[in-house]
């Protein structure tokens, strides 16, 4: 801590990650001969946060990577199959910006996120060559949104809205995926009777009806509605 309103933050770690059984042996695609990850990680940011007619806080963070024998799926004829990207540096910043304020029996909430990643190949096998100093396939550049909650008594009502831009689909990236940026709406009641507590929400997601893919070819589901209630009895 420098102060009480200021914090900084930093941190070197050594990771180790095994393949999955799904890495190994999902038919069809899996990869028997796929070696475990190594990497070296490296972070370091700054908190400023301050609490007077407002709370808020902002955190901004920086990292480095760097991976040996990445497990990365791709796309292989009719279904997708892991392997081992030689040499992976992945590094970018993150900043997350949030804001709140409460009076009477009101509060309300507002944060904001974006993140810069960048990840590329910095050695890749003979057959990939093309690959080294591009990007990663689906690892979008940018990405980021933001989130508003108000809370009055027992009900709250929240909207979000996330962002991707747009990503690689080949690993020599001569072909992208167009981003997308989709909002979620809920509403949510809260019930309180004696011993049993009841929770009712409302919501719609992707409220504007956005066509959109993460996957090629795989489009995700236009405006829905779900319906959600629990109980918890004491």
């Amino acid at each position: 801590k420098l102060s009480s309103s200021v914090a900084i933050k930093a941190g070197i770690s050594q990771n180790y990650r095994l393949p999955t059984f799904n890495d190994l042996y999902w038919e069809p695609g899996g990869n028997p001969d796929l070696n475990p990850e190594k990497s070296w990680n490296y972070e370091a940011g700054i908190e400023i946060k301050e609490k007077n007619k407002f709370s808020w806080n902002i955190n901004l963070n920086a990292f480095s990577r760097s991976v040996d024998n990445w497990i990365l799926w791709l796309p292989s004829g009719a279904f997708w199959q892991p392997e081992n990207a030689k040499k992976v540096w992945s590094r970018g910043v993150d900043i997350k910006v949030n804001l709140s304020k409460s009076f009477s029996r009101w509060k309300w909430n507002a944060n904001a996120y974006y993140g810069f990643v960048k990840s590329t190949n910095t050695q890749a096998s003979d057959n990939a060559q093309s690959s080294i100093g591009k990007q990663l396939i689906y690892q979008p550049l940018h990405s980021g949104g933001v989130n508003f909650q108000i809370n009055y008594k027992k009900s709250s009502l929240y909207y979000g809205q996330r962002w991707s831009g747009n990503v690689f689909t080949t690993r020599d990236n001569s072909t992208q995926l167009e981003g997308y940026a989709v909002g979620n709406l809920k509403f949510q009641r809260k019930f309180y009777a004696k011993k049993v507590k009841l929770s009712l929400s409302v919501g719609v997601n992707n409220i504007w009806d956005k066509s959109y893919e993460v996957v090629e070819f795989y489009p995700l589901p236009g405006r829905s509605f779900i319906v959600h209630l629990s109980t918890m009895i004491n």
